[in-house]
Parts: C-alpha cells; sequence; structure tokens
C-alpha cells in the first residue's frame, strides 16, 4: 500500500502511490489501498442518494442549478459537470448546464469491498463531476471557498464520498467544493507507444502524457473561478486543500505547477485559482518519476504496461505469446475503442506480473513498475514540493501536518506477521536490503538511532520486528521529516507568506480500516493514529463513525469542532485558535490532542537530523 515514497516513499511503502499495501497488495489483496484511501465502503466510497426534491433552484450562467438541502438552512448542489475529456486527452471545459439531485459518476477504478472485488471496476470514463455546498438562500456578501481534493492513492476515491459532505465546513461561513478526477493508468498513464512496439510492426505510436488527473484538477479550480460567485462564494479567496494523494495533489498544484500562475509583471508572478492551501498528510518524501524513457522513468513504465495491456487484455492471450499488438487497428489506431475495464483491471496484473517476473526486492523498490502517479514531467510539473515553490510561482499561506503513527498503515501491509500470513519482509536482511536502496546506502547512518534496527523486541501483534522499524521509517521520513523540510523551504524565501504545521495524535476511538486491510495495526484498541485518522474531525463528521457503534470519548467532539472551526479560519485568512506559524529555529508543529494546543519539535519527533543527512534531502 504505498508508492515510491522513500524514494517513493521508502521504496516499500513505496509500493504504491498507487495501489497496495504491501508488494503484493494489488496482485493478491486488490483491495488494499495507498495514500489516502481508508478502505470502509461505507465512508469513502459514493453513496446511494435518493431522487431528491430541489430545495433551490439556482440561475448559474444561464443554466438552472437544482440544490438538495442536505441540513435547514444548507444545500448540496450534486453532480455538476465542470469538463469533458477523450481518453489520454487532456481536459476541455463543459458548457454549463443544469445539474440532477443526484452525485456524478465516479472516475473508473477497482471495486474495494465484497468477494469479487479484483473483477469489478466502479465508476464511469464520463465522471468529472464536482459538487457544492453553499448556505440556502445563497449568500449576497461573498464568502470565502474551499475546495477538497480527495485521496485514494491516485487509482480510488471521489468528491461525492459520504465522509466529504461539506455541510459542517459550510455552516460556518465557507462555500465547500469537491470533485472527482481521472485515476489510475487512465488518469496518470505517460508513455511513449512507439518505444514499445518496433518499427518492423508498422506501430506509428502514440505519446500519452501524462498527468491527466492534475490537469482534470486545474480544469475544476478553472470552473469555481468562472462560476462560484453565482452560489456565494468569493473567488479571490479560494483554499485548496486535500488528504494524502488529495494532500499530494494539492502541493503540486500550488508549489511546483507554473501554470498555475500568471505574471503581471517582469519577475513578478501571482496564482490564478487559488491564495492558499492545506495538505493533510503528505508524503512530502515522495519522489515523483521523471518522464523519462530509462528504467527509472515513467515513459519506460507506461510502455510495459502498455505491453502487458495489448497482450492480456486485448488476445486473452499468456504474456509469453507476444502477439502483434500494433497490427491490431482498435489498438494501434484507435485506443478509444478497448474498454476501460479492461484497462483498469489490467492495474492489477500489471502489478502481479512485476512481481512473479522480478525478484521480491526489484518488485518492491521498482515502483517504478506504477504508471499511474503524477510525472514531473518539466512542464506541468516542473519540480518537488519539498524543495519549496519553484520558479515562476510565488509563495501562498500554508497549513501542512501529519498524524502521530503515519508509517504504522504502511508498514504493516509491508511486513506482517510471518505467523499471520506470508510476509513481503520476513527478514531483517530484506529490510536492510530494502533501505539500502532507497538511501543510496545510507545504512550505517540510519542504524546510528536505534529506532530504525528492527531488534527483535520491537515486533507486535500485527507485524514483524522490521515492520516496527519500517514504520518509523517511513513516518519520520516521508511524513514528518518530509513536512518540516517543506515548512522550512516555504518560510525561507522573499516573500515568504505564513505556515503553520500540525501534529495530529488524538488516539482513535474508531476502526477506519478493516483488520484485512492493515492486520488490526490500526485498529483503535492499538492506539495508533494512522493515516486518515483526522479526516472525521476535519469534516465533523464524527457521528458517522457513531452510526458504525463506536463511541467517543470525552474530548473527542470539543477536537473535531475546533479543528473544524480551525480548517475554516485559516480559509478565511485568520489564525487556527491558539496555533503558531511555523519557526525554522524551532521547528515546530501545533500538537491537536484533547482541548488544548500544544508545541511539539518536529526534528525531535521525527529525529530529522537522521534524514537530513542522507539523499534526498542532504541534497540542498
Amino acid at each position: 500500500m504505498i508508492r515510491k515514497q522513500i524514494l517513493a516513499i521508502l521504496a516499500a511503502s513505496i509500493l504504491a502511490l498507487g495501489a497496495a499495501t504491501t508488494v503484493d497488495a494489488l496482485s493478491m489483496h486488490p483491495g488494499r489501498m495507498p495514500f489516502g484511501t481508508v478502505p470502509d465502503a461505507g465512508l469513502f466510497q459514493k453513496p446511494t442518494v435518493k431522487a431528491d426534491s430541489c430545495a433551490l433552484m439556482l440561475p448559474v450562467n444561464g443554466a438552472q442549478m437544482c440544490g438538495v438541502q442536505t441540513a435547514p438552512g444548507f444545500v448540496a448542489f450534486r453532480g455538476i459537470r465542470y469538463a469533458t475529456a477523450a481518453r489520454w486527452q487532456p481536459p476541455v471545459a463543459a458548457a454549463v448546464a443544469a445539474n440532477t439531485t443526484a452525485f456524478g459518476s465516479e472516475c473508473p477504478q477497482p471495486h474495494y469491498s465484497g468477494p469479487q472485488q479484483s473483477t469489478i471496476v466502479d465508476g464511469k470514463e464520463d465522471c468529472l463531476f464536482l459538487n457544492v455546498w453553499t448556505p440556502n438562500p445563497v449568500p449576497t456578501a461573498k464568502l470565502p471557498v474551499m475546495v477538497f481534493i480527495h485521496g485514494g492513492a491516485f487509482v480510488s476515491g471521489s468528491g461525492s464520498s459520504p465522509l466529504y459532505d461539506g455541510t459542517a465546513l459550510a455552516s460556518q461561513g465557507v462555500i465547500v467544493v469537491t470533485l472527482n478526477y481521472r485515476l489510475g493508468a487512465l488518469g496518470f498513464l505517460a508513455a511513449k507507444k512507439a518505444a514499445l512496439f518496433p518499427i518492423e510492426h508498422g506501430s506509428q505510436g502514440m505519446d500519452v502524457s501524462g498527468n491527466f488527473g492534475l490537469l482534470d484538477q486545474q480544469a475544476a479550480l478553472q470552473w469555481v473561478q468562472a462560476n462560484i460567485g453565482y452560489f456565494g462564494g468569493d473567488k479571490t479567496q479560494v483554499t485548496i486543500f486535500g488528504e494524502s494523494a488529495g494532500a499530494m495533489s494539492v502541493g503540486l498544484q500550488t508549489m511546483v505547477m507554473p501554470s498555475n500562475y500568471s505574471q503581471p509583471s517582469p519577475g513578478t508572478y501571482q496564482p490564478k485559482y487559488f491564495r492558499a492551501a492545506i495538505m493533510e498528510s503528505n508524503p512530502l518524501g515522495q519522489q515523483y518519476l521523471s518522464n523519462s524513457t530509462a528504467g527509472d522513468g515513467a515513459n519506460y513504465v507506461g510502455d510495459q504496461f502498455l505491453g502487458y495491456l495489448c497482450e492480456t487484455s486485448q488476445y486473452n492471450k499468456p504474456i509469453d505469446k507476444k502477439p502483434n499488438c500494433s497490427a491490431t487497428a482498435d489498438w494501434a489506431s484507435d485506443p478509444q475503442k478497448m474498454n476501460y475495464q479492461k484497462i483498469v483491471m489490467a492495474q492489477n496484473g500489471f502489478l502481479k506480473k512485476a512481481i512473479l517476473e522480478k525478484d521480491v526486492l526489484r518488485a518492491v523498490i521498482g515502483i517504478r513498475e506504477l504508471p499511474w502517479q503524477p510525472v514531473m514531467d518539466g512542464t506541468v510539473v516542473v519540480s518537488e514540493p519539498w524543495t519549496g515553490f519553484a520558479p515562476q510561482t510565488t509563495a501562498i499561506p500554508l497549513m501542512l501536518g501529519m498524524n502521530k503513527d503515519e508509517g504504522v498503515l504502511f508498514a504493516a501491509g509491508m511486513a506482517m506477521s510471518p505467523t499471520a500470513k506470508p510476509s513481503t519482509l520476513p527478514t531483517k536482511d530484506d529490510y536492510h536490503a530494502l533501505l539500502d536502496h532507497a538511501f543510496h546506502g545510507s545504512n550505517d547512518r540510519i542504524f546510528t538511532d536505534p529506532r530504525y534496527r528492527a531488534d527483535d523486541s520491537s515486533a507486535t501483534d500485527y507485524y514483524s520486528a522490521s515492520g516496527t522499524a519500517l514504520s518509523h521509517v517511513i513516518g519520520d521520513f516521508s511524513f514528518l521529516c518530509g513536512g518540516e523540510q517543506t515548512a522550512h523551504a516555504g518560510v525561507s524565501i522573499p516573500g515568504a507568506q505564513t505556515v503553520y504545521v500540525y501534529y495530529f495524535s488524538q488516539p482513535p476511538f474508531f476502526d477506519l480500516y478493516p483488520k484485512s486491510e492493515d492486520d488490526g495495526a490500526c485498529a483503535y484498541t492499538t492506539g495508533n493514529v494512522c493515516h486518515g485518522n483526522e479526516m472525521p474531525y476535519v469534516f465533523n463528521a464524527l457521528a458517522l463513525m457513531e452510526a458504525r457503534g463506536f463511541t467517543p470519548n470525552t474530548t473527542d467532539q470539543p477536537l473535531a469542532t475546533a479543528m473544524s472551526a480551525d480548517w475554516v479560519a485559516f480559509a478565511k485568512g485568520q489564525a487556527p485558535t491558539g496555533w503558531l506559524p511555523y519557526n525554522f529555529q524551532t521547528a515546530n508543529a501545533n500538537q491537536l490532542l484533547g482541548t488544548a494546543v500544544t508545541q511539539i519539535n518536529l526534528d525531535d519527533t521525527g529525529h530529522c537530523p537522521i534524514w537530513k543527512s542522507v539523499p534526498p534531502f542532504n541534497h540542498l
């Protein structure tokens, strides 16, 4: 369940920005999902919505929009089409048209619940919809806008998930927008097909540039600029926020995508679509793939995926038969004709093939085997967010943060106890080899800290000793220290804006993940504050957990009320209550625990001096 996190979130968490919790995640356990997905179908999958009646008809740029009441005095405008897109092509803005009372289709993704999860695909390619929550009646005084980008490892999720209901946030004086964007190979494949099919096969090739999901998000932000005023929103006061893969998207959109900035005068840049940004649990140690056709590049991986897709999905023959893919008209000449469900399901098989054909370590580290992630192509995405705001952008107010035990979920999938099920990291030697590859021979330096040594005494009921150490590596390197490095870069440039960092450490009262996904590592009984645990607090949605039979403690609802208000305050340009801005001299973060906000030192908590002394952070 992880992906190029340490060099992709460690070579192991590594495995997945896109798709699985363990090396065999997508292949053997297709329900496991990485950054940004919490596999509780009731919380994160699109709900079944009856045909509600319109509580408000609103004229929007010549079209009549229907708003459905979500609470007294608040309505949601569901299923608004913001763009259309041909397969593997940039989105095209859609003309404003009347919506319906139902959410629009989610984008194609594997089905993550039930016994047939590996053979069912949810969603449709016609999926570029957004949703707007606003007071009823629509306010005449323009309100700040909060645009949420969902997580899901860039392979799953949608803006219509029940947890992302914007009513609680909107009730505090903002307009809330959620959106869908293309996922998986349909949203993030980069490839040069000519490199796959030899000239003798007659292929003319077809380049696939990648980053389509990011361009979809950008198109939604453009729609907001053009239309949010009709809903009572102030287009000059837009904050984009997201969790996990959504937070990664926010970091890319705001820090390293120059096309989101204008140049009103020589040497001066200003954001076109947003004023501020919030990143929740962004694994900022993440190293994105380049668009190279070499073995470490996205185009190489994409070419391999297209070959697998052709040979298995198109011909339904074993991989060793090597059919002439390019000779088939509906493959070489018109990739639009291939059923999108075959493409989505090939994502699972492709990973399994990589694992079966290569040694396990190569498969884990070679997350280079997964094409569905944003690509640092030098045009859309020009650099890594942890290095700071790129040239031709400018500093904006930032909030970023992480949870206390970010690495636990990912390590549980990578190193489950051998007594529970086969482990992909069963030995200390494997763990050492993994780190050695990921950090370019820096093990001696890393192991000066006993926290990372995988001592046998650190084994737990849910994973081996190497899992304990791995969880520390993932959480510390990619989330805590990656976050601290990004905050430091953000405040160390001319024109720096205020940066807030939070550290969420409230012990959970609910189980966010089924035990089959994490082997119990994130059960509330462990006390681990796992990836995604802050989300019900941000959206002030603890009632969803109570409806599932969990009972909050006395400080949970006050904390949810406070956190939701803090996110809104930041979107309004105000300081969250009791928070201190980040100061690089103290490396401080605002600890969110109970009813009081206290300060911690990120360098100390994340053991960051170790990580600043090894690649890639030591290259600054």
